[in-house]
């Protein structure tokens, strides 16, 4: 039985119910993909130059918050597994969006709050039963505009915020309400390492049906995570060698 449900989980389990079931009920940990560990990377560079800022209001200079991707990556490059990627030019790719997030984008940016938890608990009624559940999440960064931000890394354009960063900023928005504490807006930075970086931004105003939706679907998700039969989503953008720590293991149990 699960003694929790995260914004993660929801959107890891509507990528793939089997990848979901791999890490969250079989505890398999595996060395991260090389993209994935070069998004936390990303993250904890944007997050060590936010940090001071929310007293400080004076972003920290470019090649500080430069040395801190790099280090990161050094460190982190020894235990991942790797899937034939070139370390070197996937970490220039890295270096070149932090350059270009933190010329454009930080300067305009005041945080009040960064990897800001939250946690709620949700209760429903299933049949005869009273059923409940935690619900957790990590903001990446709030503004003092009321603006709750999440930062993507990605080596494709996108048209649109995709389907699952939208429902996490809505279960963001929710999380944030239950902290009493009532969001502006929401913003899906993308961080994007083409040829030439890019930082690709898309604001979305969560709607009150929109959180109704989610706290409504949340029961019903959970029911499936307990429901112990999964299948493997083939046709997930995640779903290959370089995409999904459990590939190997997923082909092996569900073949494909």
């Amino acid at each position: 039985m699960l003694d929790h449900v995260s914004a993660t989980q929801l959107g890891m389990f509507s990528r793939c119910q089997a990848s979901w079931a791999f890490r969250y009920l079989d505890g398999l940990k595996i060395p991260p993909k090389a993209k994935m560990m070069r998004g936390t990377c990303i993250h904890r560079s944007l997050a060590h130059n936010y940090l001071p800022k929310i007293e400080s209001h004076e972003d920290l200079p470019v090649d500080d918050v430069l040395d801190c991707y790099s280090t990161n990556y050094d460190e982190e490059s020894h235990v991942v597994e790797w899937s034939g990627e070139d370390a070197g030019k996937m970490k220039d790719a890295g270096v070149g969006v932090v350059r270009k997030y933190q010329e454009e984008i930080a300067p305009e940016t005041q945080p009040v709050d960064v990897e800001q938890r939250f946690s709620m608990n949700l209760s429903w009624r299933e049949g005869d039963d009273d059923k409940q559940m935690e619900f957790q999440g990590i903001i990446d960064l709030v503004t003092d505009t009321g603006q709750l931000r999440e930062h993507k890394s990605t080596g494709l354009t996108p048209k649109a915020v995709r389907s699952n960063d939208k429902n996490q900023m809505i279960a963001y928005h929710v999380g944030k309400e239950a902290m009493a504490e009532t969001p502006t807006t929401a913003r899906v930075d993308y961080l994007v390492m083409t040829k030439t970086p890019k930082i690709v931004s898309f604001e979305l105003a969560i709607e009150v049906p929109q959180k109704k939706f989610l706290l409504g679907q949340i029961p019903k998700i959970v029911k499936s995570m307990e429901a112990g039969s999964y299948f493997a989503n083939r046709e997930s953008l995640y779903c290959s060698a370089t995409g999904c720590g459990y590939y190997q293991k997923c082909l092996q149990k569900y073949g494909g």
